[in-house]
């Protein structure tokens, strides 16, 4: 039954634990006497959501988009759990992740009636992968599947752990993991035509937001001053846009834009006179 058993107030507040159908018995007095009614099955108390979710489109793997969907109520509050900020309402939400996300969704009946639970999204993948040079072939760390790129352009064949060297220019590995999940490393600066070659210095620069929109902040923290040279390359290796940069102290923060350029993978190479960097970025 409900709790209290009994009230003497005229709007008893009673709460009932489990759902089901409830008598009420009411006896109202006066000078005069006392009048009692019963009411069988007079209260129906109904269930409270039962939230499930679950992943209905894609894989959890970071920076890929997938779509998680929420079931058993007839609406969907979904809030982030660290800053409790309510991020989509309804019954399927799409997300693009880079870290594990812990969440909460609050569901409602067609009553009203409410109840909500935690959810912990993990995300996996392959660690990104690095690139060394063994003779005449440049060798990925241990994946389940690889995929090689010069200068921007899948190398046809080039879906082993190593592949052979096609000539100086910009190589990178996209690896996957058992779940499907994909990493891409960081550009491989290779100079084969005898000459000295720039240092690399793609360790000490930053481009965000990645994935981006079009905006990109390009940062860079390191002894290196003077002229800079600053290209934007497809996928093709082909310049799509390039401006100079003069870096007078150790940091240099740069606004880029990849504005009106169609979405795919861009390289970023900072070139001085004997200094080069790159850093990809993704454009959705």
């Amino acid at each position: 039954g409900g709790s209290p058993a009994t009230s003497n107030t005229q709007h008893p507040f009673v709460r009932w634990n489990n759902p089901g159908f409830y008598d009420v018995s009411l006896t109202s007095a006066n000078i005069f006497g006392s009048n009692g009614i019963n009411a069988p099955n007079f209260i129906e108390v109904v269930p409270l959501p039962n939230i499930n979710v679950s992943i209905t489109r894609g894989s959890p793997c970071g920076g890929q988009p997938f779509t998680l969907t929420a079931t058993g109520a007839g609406s969907y509050e979904w809030y982030d759990q660290r800053s409790g900020t309510l991020v989509f309402e309804g019954p399927s939400l799409t997300v693009t992740l880079y870290d594990d996300w812990e969440f909460t969704v609050l569901g409602r009946n067609n009553l009203g009636c409410a109840s909500e639970e935690q959810f912990v999204v993990s995300i996996s993948g392959p660690p990104t992968p690095t690139i060394t040079q063994q003779g005449n072939q440049l060798v990925s760390s241990p994946a389940n599947g690889y995929q090689w790129y010069f200068n921007g352009a899948p190398i046809p064949g080039g879906t082993q752990q190593a592949v052979n060297i096609q000539g100086s220019g910009n190589y990178i590995v996209e690896v996957f993991g058992s779940d499907g999940c994909a990493a891409i490393s960081e550009p491989f600066l290779l100079d084969i035509t005898g000459t000295s070659e720039p240092e690399d210095i793609s360790a000490t620069m930053r481009a965000f937001p990645n994935p981006t929109s079009g905006a990109v902040q390009l940062e860079m923290d390191n002894h290196i001053q003077g002229e800079l040279t600053v290209e934007v390359r497809n996928s093709l290796g082909q310049v799509v846009a390039q401006q100079q940069a003069e870096k007078r102290t150790e940091r240099l923060s740069l606004p880029l834009s990849l504005e009106g350029l169609p979405n795919g993978l861009y390289v970023i190479v900072v070139e001085h006179a004997a200094y080069r960097g790159m850093k990809r970025v993704v454009k959705r």
